[in-house]
């Protein structure tokens, strides 16, 4: 009987239908699991490599615009009027002094520089200076080597011997001086701090193992992280199994040549590393694929409000922001919603628009544009004000909600500005206020604020979202952790020829001469530090602001613009 019963529950169509849906649905996850698992890790492998390839040749194109910089320097030195003057005559040492420190203080990474004029006269920036040197110049080896041979070389400082304290250890670079018939009248010699290479491959990226070093055309190695490949003859010939990539199968080896020198930069990276990226990845697409086999089992979602769905949908978006894929929104969706979510998504294309035209030959005013977009979107900000909204429509504020998703679409409108760097005053104070409306409906009466501008004000121009980024810093770091109500006053005013404007508040404060200690957050970061950097390029380098605080008083902020700045 019992045996019956469990056939045709087999042979009803429900049970039929069901066991079809459920096996087909199972193949089709398997299937592209498995797709998406091997071209996902082909992705990351391809990538991986790719980025290294491309750390690696940016990284050599720095070291070689560097030395460019330093032969330049060298043959402008070399051509002096002044120089080729003392070297003739014997005169106008104090100008060719001043010249060697003009020089030393533009670039902080060269170490000496030193005249030997062909009679055996010499000047450096070095007081104890230990060379061979003679009456006669051309009998010196070295001084023949130096005028032959310009290419950088690594050595110890001023022509010793290596020793295992790289601090003392230089690269030099030599040029020959000559009069306008091409005879010769001296060498310059500059030594450049070794610290200048691991500080420009410091950011180099290649795996939790992988490492970089340096050789030169004759092999001789000029630059490794672990100094002991400079003495120990197993680790040298180790590296040359790495030139001759004769190593494990796992490992890649990428050899750029630097310019302007005679070197070469090698990058191994271990890329068995990817397995464990691999796992994770086959874990996740695993973990992903039983919630989707559950997903289609047990059909049915709880219904979503009209208003708190979207926007829930809509902060998802904004998690993942750096993707640029756009929001979307229920047609249903009230107005409002659907104008913030425009409003969003206009922003991810202009931002994206932007990001698309940077390259590392652009100069800082486009890369700090960039900075100012991205900076408008402050995630925290953005999730509190769609969690009070999402909290005001659950308890039917419907008002409330209106107002506050309008702000929130103004606030998104007025930070656009349709692309001017340079608003009138009126608009940036309109956009604060949409940004303490907001503020002030998440803090209730904890925070007040009072915004004084006189009209004839409004129509100065002043560098876009200047005053937002203070006044958060104002509310985050001095009035949230205050015990009782906080108060933030705005004013602005005239004085010599000045615009000033002063964000007052009677936070919690701080003790400036602890700031480096305790209290970083509120003097650092990309909101204060931006705000800084587009005042001194729109205004001037004499222009900014500057921070007053007090502990348990308040801190106040007074920015100090130019007056008439163009569009």
């Amino acid at each position: 009987m019992e045996e019956k019963k469990r056939k045709y529950r087999l042979r009803n169509i429900s049970s039929q239908i069901s066991i079809l849906y459920m096996s087909i649905s199972l193949a089709i996850i398997l299937i592209f699991s498995v797709v998406i698992f091997y071209n996902v890790s082909n992705i990351f492998v391809n990538d991986a490599v790719k980025q290294i390839k491309m750390n690696l040749n940016q990284s050599s194109d720095y070291l070689s615009l560097y030395i460019e910089k330093v032969k330049l320097t060298s043959s402008l030195m070399a051509d002096n009027p002044n120089l080729i003057s003392y070297l003739k005559q014997n005169d106008d040492e104090l100008n060719v002094r001043n010249e060697i420190s003009t020089v030393l203080e533009a670039d902080p990474y060269l170490e000496t520089i030193v005249i030997v004029a062909n009679d055996g006269r010499v000047i450096s920036n070095e007081e104890k200076l230990e060379m061979q040197v003679s009456d006669n110049m051309m009998e010196e080896e070295w001084y023949q080597h130096a005028i032959s041979d310009n290419m950088p070389f690594l050595t110890g400082a001023r022509m010793q011997k290596l020793s295992m304290d790289n601090d003392k250890w230089v690269i030099s670079l030599s040029r020959e001086i000559t009069d306008d018939q091409g005879n010769n009248l001296g060498v310059l010699l500059i030594d450049i701090n070794y610290e200048f290479i691991t500080e420009y491959i410091s950011a180099l990226n290649l795996d939790q193992d992988g490492f970089v070093f340096i050789i030169d055309k004759n092999q001789k190695l000029v630059y490794h992280n672990d100094l002991s490949y400079f003495i120990e003859s197993d680790k040298q010939e180790e590296l040359k199994q790495y030139l001759n990539n004769t190593n494990n199968k796992g490992l890649l080896t990428y050899q750029v040549p630097i310019n302007n020198t005679d070197w070469s930069m090698i990058g191994v990276s271990y890329l068995n590393s990817l397995g464990q990226l691999r796992k994770q990845l086959l874990e996740l697409i695993a973990i992903t694929g039983l919630f989707i086999l559950a997903g289609v089992t047990f059909l049915g979602r709880l219904l979503v409000k009209r208003i708190s769905n979207p926007l829930r949908e809509l902060t998802v978006a904004m998690q993942d922001a750096e993707s640029f894929v756009p929001a979307k929104v229920n047609p249903d969706s009230s107005d409002e919603v659907k104008s913030l979510v425009q409003n969003y998504n206009d922003m991810l294309i202009r931002i994206k628009d932007l990001l698309e035209k940077l390259s590392i030959s652009e100069n800082e005013r486009k890369e700090l544009e960039i900075k100012v977009l991205m900076g408008q979107i402050n995630p925290h900000f953005l999730y509190n004000t769609l969690d009070t909204i999402i909290w005001m429509s659950e308890f039917k504020e419907n008002e409330q909600v209106i107002e506050l998703t309008k702000s929130l679409a103004k606030f998104f409108r007025l930070s656009l500005s349709n692309g001017n760097n340079l608003i009138p005053l009126a608009q940036e104070i309109d956009h604060l206020k949409q940004y303490l409306f907001i503020q002030k409906q998440r803090y209730g009466n904890k925070l007040t604020y009072d915004i004084h501008i006189d009209e004839f004000l409004n129509d100065y121009l002043v560098p876009r979202i200047i005053l937002q980024p203070i006044v958060e810093n104002s509310i985050y770091h001095g009035i949230k952790n205050l015990d009782g109500p906080g108060k933030i006053d705005v004013e602005a005013y005239l004085k010599n020829n000045h615009l000033i404007i002063v964000v007052k508040d009677n936070g919690v404060g701080f003790n400036p001469k602890q700031v480096d200690k305790t209290n970083v957050a509120q003097l650092s970061g990309i909101g204060i530090d931006n705000v800084i950097q587009r005042i001194k390029l729109y205004c001037g380098e004499e222009y900014g602001l500057t921070i007053e605080s007090a502990e348990h008083v308040g801190t106040t902020v007074t920015l100090v613009l130019a007056v008439n700045l163009e569009n």
